[in-house]
C-alpha cells in the first residue's frame, strides 16, 4: 500500500512538471512572437520597409485573395476574429515562415497558402513583414 502511495505522489509530480513545462513553452512562443513583431514593425519604419509594405500588399491580394475566399468556404463555422500574420521572406520573395496569432480556423486555413506565393523581392533576406488580417465575408 505504500509502495502506491509513492507512485502517486511521484505522478503527481511528474504532472506538475508537465504543466509547467508546457506553460513554459507557451510563454515562450508568445514572447518569440512578440520579439518578432517588433521586429516586422523597426522594418515597417523605415522608407524601404514601408514600400516594401505596400508592395507585398499588392501582392498579397492579387495572389492570395481567392484562397482566403476559399477558407471560408472550407472551414466550418469560420471565426471572423482579426489576427496578425507574420510572414519571413527570403531574398527571392518566398515565405521561409509564418506566425499566427490568434490560431483561429481560418487563420490556420490561410497560413499555408503563403509558401505557395512568390512576393517582391525584399530589403534584406531573412526579412520579417507583418499584416494584420480583418477578416470579413
Amino acid at each position: 500500500m505504500r509502495r502506491w502511495g509513492g507512485r502517486t505522489v511521484l505522478w503527481a509530480a511528474a504532472a506538475v512538471l508537465a504543466v509547467s513545462v508546457t506553460a513554459r513553452a507557451a510563454d515562450d512562443a508568445a514572447d518569440r512572437f512578440g520579439s518578432i513583431l517588433a521586429t516586422a514593425k523597426k522594418n515597417r519604419a523605415t522608407p524601404a520597409g514601408a514600400a516594401y509594405d505596400e508592395a507585398f500588399g499588392r501582392s498579397m491580394q492579387a495572389q492570395l485573395g481567392m484562397q482566403m475566399a476559399k477558407c471560408f468556404t472550407r472551414t466550418p463555422n469560420p471565426d471572423l476574429a482579426m489576427f496578425d500574420m507574420l510572414v519571413r521572406l527570403d531574398a527571392q520573395g518566398k515565405a521561409s515562415e509564418v506566425l499566427v496569432r490568434p490560431e483561429t480556423n481560418v487563420a490556420l486555413c490561410f497560413k499555408p497558402r503563403i509558401g505557395e506565393a512568390t512576393f517582391p523581392e525584399p530589403p534584406q533576406p531573412s526579412y520579417w513583414v507583418h499584416v494584420e488580417m480583418e477578416v470579413t465575408r
